[in-house]
């Protein structure tokens, strides 16, 4: 894996604005150029506009150094002087809103707690699904790397109870489940 430009080099590329979470390019040295058209062109087209596009995954990806980067993780170095020591949760669960104050420094783990409801649910509730073969709800939650089955139910609501009991005695986010 490439090793991530340093915070000063970032610095040189990039203004941040922490309320609104827009990266945007600055006009960058020449020495960041091999030619003195590219860095002509360049200025032409990317200096003082938003930085990065959206991606099939939701998330902004900006291109630099014949990479792509998050702009979550550009935006957290840019803001605390380092590169984050573990993921990036957005708070509010929108993949592309790199407000400061909707980010985090978490641990894979956490950052799994604060996940958004899978697309393929068909109760409404995470952890929660229709079992056919018996003709109840089942209720099952991820803990420690394993999955634990909470019980079997004859209604949506007790189902429901079981997971978020669970949620909350496993510290999962309150957002979880959510969007």
């Amino acid at each position: 894996m490439a090793k991530d430009p340093s915070i000063s080099f970032l610095r040189e590329c990039f203004f941040y604005n922490a309320e609104t979470g827009i990266i945007t390019w600055q006009s960058r040295p020449e020495i960041h150029f091999t030619t003195a058209r590219a860095f002509k062109t360049w200025h032409t087209r990317f200096c003082g506009k938003d930085a990065g596009g959206l991606s099939s995954t939701g998330y902004i990806d900006i291109g630099m150094q014949s990479r792509l980067m998050k702009a979550h993780r550009i935006a957290w170095a840019l803001s605390y002087g380092e590169y984050p020591k573990g993921d990036i949760d957005h708070i509010n669960g929108v993949r592309h809103d790199n407000r400061l104050c909707n980010l985090r420094d978490v641990g894979r783990k956490d950052n799994s707690r604060n996940s958004a409801k899978h697309k393929n649910n068909q109760s409404g509730i995470s952890g929660v699904r229709w079992r056919q073969r018996d003709n109840r709800w089942v209720a099952e939650i991820n803990h420690e790397g394993k999955q634990r089955h909470l019980g079997y139910f004859t209604t949506l609501i007790d189902a429901s109870c079981a997971r978020k009991s669970a949620e909350n005695r496993y510290k999962y986010h309150p957002n979880h489940g959510k969007r």
